[in-house]
């Protein structure tokens, strides 16, 4: 074997594996992950069960979800999930469900997450010492590996068969 040919080699499949787990993921590309797309799932799912009482106790048809902020009762395809605080600089709160709620495309994106409506509905939820943490969560700058990231994957493809 050449020398030429010995540097083009690639390591053996399982180093490769072992040294990608603990790569870090840029902020920009947490939107394309299996992660994310498992968390906006399973928010928009558990989105059904908001506001029971507006619905008088019936659940709405299959394949519906409300938005957190308006009560509108539309396609679970149409809603986003929704964080408290803005995704941009937040990143150790990215996937933290206490945080993300299922919203349509006008709360979300056209008013911005309609952050008063929402703090107010997530204060009655959750709590104020929930949003207090979730705060100072925020604030702490944190870098997701990949391994965390399949971690989080995992553990939402168990919730999602619960619910489905």
């Amino acid at each position: 074997m050449s020398l030429l040919s010995s540097r083009t080699m690639t390591p053996p499949q399982s180093t490769m594996k072992n040294k990608d787990l603990y790569q870090i993921v840029p902020f920009k590309k947490f939107p394309n992950t299996k992660a994310w797309k498992l968390t906006s799932e399973y928010v928009r799912r558990k989105s059904r069960t908001y506001r029971a009482d507006w619905l008088k106790g019936v659940k709405p048809p299959e394949g519906t979800g409300i938005c957190y902020t308006c009560y509108a009762l539309m396609p679970l395809n149409k809603l986003v999930a929704g964080h408290f605080r803005e995704k941009r600089g937040n990143a150790s709160i990215y996937f933290d469900l206490r945080g993300i709620r299922a919203q349509c495309y006008r709360c979300n994106r056209i008013l911005h997450g309609n952050y008063g409506v929402f703090m107010l509905r997530l204060l009655d939820e959750i709590g104020r010492k929930e949003i207090d943490d979730l705060i100072k969560k925020s604030q702490k700058p944190k870098q997701w590996t990949r391994a965390e990231l399949l971690k989080i994957e995992k553990s939402l493809e168990q919730e999602l068969k619960k619910i489905k």
